[in-house]
């Protein structure tokens, strides 16, 4: 299920003089509305809106509402809002990253991490949770993401693609940078690699 399918799916949503306007609720019961104006982007207006989100503010304006007091505590009132933006809110991944996701189908995820210290394993998790809702491969690995054919679908056989385009990249830049030699160990052993990989398809 994309994003898209989830929101249309927990989510009531029209569209009156081009403009469409999104509704739910919290867990706890707190009408939430989005509003996406003509010519916006719906999931982008939808992203923006929970980065935007301000908790302490939220709750601010709705203790005004003596109601409201007297059903949540101020505790109750702040983990209802964080619940729901923990829900909703775009969690950071690399998905649109070239050379993480190259790195990310080909490595495990123990010697990914290792290679992007930086990086962290909620970032990990998230691309891998982003991967798992897109049923399309072709959305994530787009405009020149990868120079090979990507209509063969399925995490599977993506994956030997991007290995054996990897291996052809190595190939290249040893060409370019004259480093293309028989007989020498790196070459070699990349032409070896990459017999293995090409029968590997067959």
């Amino acid at each position: 299920m994309t994003k898209l399918e989830k929101i249309k799916d927990n989510w009531h949503y029209e569209t009156l003089d081009n403009v469409m306007y999104l509704s739910t609720h919290t867990n706890g019961g707190v009408e939430i509305n989005i509003v996406v104006e003509e010519n916006e982007d719906m999931l982008t207006v939808f992203n923006q809106y929970f980065e935007d989100f301000d908790i302490d503010s939220e709750v601010e304006l709705h203790r005004q509402d003596k109601n409201y007091c007297d059903n949540f505590t101020i505790r109750e009132s702040v983990k209802d809002f964080e619940d729901f933006v923990n829900e909703w809110k775009e969690k950071p991944n690399f998905i649109n990253d070239k050379e993480k996701m190259r790195d990310y189908l080909i490595l495990s995820k123990e010697e990914f991490l290792k290679s992007y210290s930086y990086l962290t394993d909620e970032e990990y998790e998230s691309t891998r949770e982003e991967l798992q809702v897109n049923e399309d491969w072709r959305m994530i690995f787009n405009n020149g993401m990868l120079e090979i054919d990507t209509d063969i679908y399925g995490e599977e056989n993506l994956k030997y693609l991007i290995e054996l385009d990897n291996l052809l990249l190595q190939l290249k830049d040893l060409v370019n940078e004259e480093r293309f030699e028989f007989n020498t160990a790196e070459t070699d052993n990349l032409l070896y690699r990459l017999r293995l990989k090409i029968k590997e398809g067959e």
